[in-house]
Order: structure tokens, then C-alpha cells, then sequence
């Protein structure tokens, strides 16, 4: 997904650099399974730059080169001179292996969902390499544009089988959509917090009542409209108007455009509850809700009334939320930093309940939530934070 804000991300980043008198360049994951430091990105550019000019036919080389500027694109917020280079990278492509799966899938990705004419090279990529699970995240986010969900569901499927998501994000994002109540809808931010709840909705059959709009996608005029159809949501004329997206974002006029989309949403969903997962983080787009939004587990929920949001992280926390694999995880996991990022959002909502036990005079429960806030803040280098706030 192109553009999204870069939640878990740009506040912490929790990878330690790596010395750089390297001769030899390394595997660039997706920056959306591991995140390295821009040093790692740019050294790593520059040793597959090398390996491209000794074999320019290398697809492998490229595809490694390609995604370490990407990924530098990404952390430099989409500037573009960073945009500028990616392009670069695909333009040389198309003139030595213009027929390739590394081209194919590379120009697609670049040109992303919201260019139609993006699907012919990914399609192609896939039909050049079936058995590659690179294509699938593309074209699922394609078919979800169509709401095509049949074909959504059938890459979702490929994808799980071939291991190609972190088993942490399902564990997550599974109670991200068990907390929530029926035909809720859930605002979401970027790739870690959408395709895995699609993922988990498409191949478990779990949660499907709820609709997922991700803020990004939902800049998409058609694809949003008939969303909001889809879910109910109430539209007319001038309201969708004010919607419309007629020119690519700055960073400002995003924020403008989220808060007239959470508005129009919060003002027309009817009786659908709506929740913002917290991956959103204290968002500017909150700006005029704030005093409405309450905790009530990985998501906030939106309410014009008070609420007792306690015995909701209770209910949650107690009835419906898998843990062990925070407790003790027996897989590797390929974005297990990521993983850690995110498990932070588990402390605040778990605080409350912490106090709310000691409150309540239940030590024994108390105790137990207390160890696995320590826990998840372990993980993410906040111990010692989190045990002076528990005190």
C-alpha cells in the first residue's frame, strides 16, 4: 500500500544497525516483515548496485536492489527524491528484462492499487511465477479494491499456506477483531494492520460481519463509495462530493481528508458500532472526537455516550483474547520486531484493567496481567518505563 502513515514504525525503531564495512550485500526483505535503519538501506543499495552492473540479467539482484530503495522511500516519508530513485530503478529494469517477473512485479508494486493498469504486470508476474508468494499481497489488495472478495479469499489462502505473513501480526490482529462487537467497523492504517484481518477473515471465516476500511485504500473514490454501500454506510451527495480525492495527497491534505472521512463515517454508520485500532496511534485525524473515543481492548470505540470501557478491556482480556503467544511463541518469526512494536499497543488497555484489579481487590488476577504487561514491554526495551508506571 502506497502513502501510509508509517504507524509501529518511525516512533520506535527497535533494530539494532549493523556494522558496515561490508563487501557483500544482504537479502532485503519487505520493510513490511523486517525494517533495517536508512545506513542499512542505503549500504545495502550500494553493494546490490555493484552486483547488478557485474550481471544486469540478475533478477535476484535487482528485486534486492529495488526493495532497498523502496524501503528507503518509505522511511524518508515518500519524498521525492526517494520516489525519484525507485523509479529509476524499474526504468532500467524495463530495458534488460523487460519480460521478467522481477519487472513485472516491481512496475505493478510501483504503480500501486490505485492505477488500474498496475494489474496486467502483476497478473503477469503471477503467471510467471505461480508458485512465488510475492504477487500474492499485490493482488489481494487489487481484488479487495474490486470487492472481489472470492479472489481476495483465494490469495489469502495461497498466502497462509505458504507461511508468507508473520504468525505474531495474525496472533494480533485475530484480537484486534475479537474484541469488537458485531458488524463493527474498523478503521486501520497500514499493511500489518490489514492484511492479516483480512487474512484472518478470508481463511478462518472469523470476524467476516466486521468491515475494515484501511485509511489509505479508502482514498480510492470508487472503491470507497461502493465500500460504504456494501457496509451500510449512509451517503449523499454533498457528503460524497466532499470525499471525492481529485489530486494526490501532500501531508496535509491527508489529515484534512481523514478528518472529513472519519466524520462522515462516525455521522452515517447507523447503528454500527465504529473502532479505530490503536495502531493509529493519537492521531490528528482524531482531532473533534477525541472526548468520544474510549480504550476497550487493540481498538478505541467510538461512542456519543459514556461508557464503562473497563468492563469492555475486561470482557476482552478475559474472554476473548489469545495470549500465549506472547507468553512464550515456539516459531520463528519473520517479523518479530514488528511483532514487538505492535504488542505495545496491549499495555495501556492493560494498565487500566492492572489498576482496575488492584481496585477491585483481585490480586491474584492482578499479578497475572502485571507479568504480562512486563512481558510486552520487555520485548520492546520498555521494562523499565512500564515497572515505574505499574508502581
Amino acid at each position: 500500500m502506497k502513502n501510509l502513515k508509517l504507524t509501529f514504525l518511525l516512533l520506535t525503531l527497535l533494530i539494532n544497525s549493523k556494522g558496515f564495512s561490508q563487501s557483500k550485500p544482504e537479502k532485503v526483505p519487505r520493510y513490511t516483515q523486517e525494517i533495517h535503519d536508512k545506513k542499512w538501506y542505503q549500504t545495502q543499495a550500494d553493494l546490490w548496485e555493484i552486483e547488478v552492473k557485474k550481471d544486469p540479467k540478475s533478477e535476484d539482484s535487482w528485486l534486492n536492489l529495488y526493495t532497498a530503495y523502496r524501503s528507503l522511500w518509505v522511511l524518508n516519508i515518500y519524498s521525492e527524491a526517494s520516489n525519484k530513485k525507485v523509479t529509476e530503478v524499474v526504468d532500467r529494469m524495463e530495458k534488460v528484462i523487460p519480460e521478467s517477473f522481477t519487472f513485472n512485479l516491481t512496475k505493478g508494486w510501483l504503480m500501486g492499487c490505485w492505477d488500474p493498469a498496475s494489474m496486467k504486470y502483476i497478473q503477469k508476474a503471477y503467471q510467471l511465477q505461480p508458485e512465488n508468494p510475492a504477487t500474492y499481497h499485490e493482488l489481494s489488495v487489487r481484488y479487495e479494491v474490486e470487492l472481489n472478495y472470492e479472489k481476495r479469499k483465494e490469495f489469502h489462502i495461497k498466502m497462509f499456506e505458504k507461511s508468507d505473513i508473520s504468525q505474531g501480526l495474525l496472533n494480533y490482529n485475530y484480537n484486534v477483531l475479537a474484541s469488537l462487537e458485531k458488524d463493527a467497523i474498523l478503521f486501520t492504517i497500514g499493511d500489518n494492520d490489514t492484511y492479516p484481518a483480512w487474512m484472518i477473515q478470508d481463511v478462518l471465516g472469523f470476524r467476516t460481519d466486521v468491515t475494515i476500511i484501511n485509511t489509505s485504500l479508502a482514498g480510492i473514490n470508487d472503491y470507497r463509495e461502493k465500500l460504504f454501500k456494501k457496509a451500510g454506510i449512509l451517503q449523499n451527495t454533498a457528503k460524497t462530493n466532499a470525499l471525492q480525492v481529485k489530486e494526490p495527497f501532500t501531508a496535509e491534505s491527508r489529515e484534512v481528508w481523514e478528518k472529513l472521512l472519519i466524520k462522515s463515517v462516525v455521522e452515517n454508520s447507523g447503528s454500527k458500532p465504529v473502532y479505530f485500532a490503536l495502531t493509529m496511534g493519537n492521531s490528528e485525524s482524531f482531532s473533534g472526537i477525541k472526548d468520544k473515543l474510549y480504550i476497550t481492548g487493540l481498538a478505541l470505540k467510538y461512542s456519543e455516550e459514556k461508557i464503562d470501557n473497563i468492563s469492555f478491556i475486561r470482557k476482552n482480556y478475559e474472554k476473548k483474547f489469545l495470549l500465549d503467544y506472547i507468553k512464550a511463541n515456539f516459531q520463528t518469526d519473520k517479523s518479530k520486531n514488528f511483532v514487538n512494536l505492535i504488542n505495545q499497543n496491549y499495555i495501556a488497555p492493560f494498565t487500566l484493567l492492572y489498576k482496575h484489579y488492584r481496585t477491585t481487590e483481585e490480586a491474584e488476577k492482578a499479578e497475572e496481567v502485571k507479568q504480562l504487561i512486563l512481558k510486552v514491554a520487555k520485548d520492546g526495551n520498555r521494562e523499565k518505563e512500564v515497572s515505574e508506571m505499574l508502581k
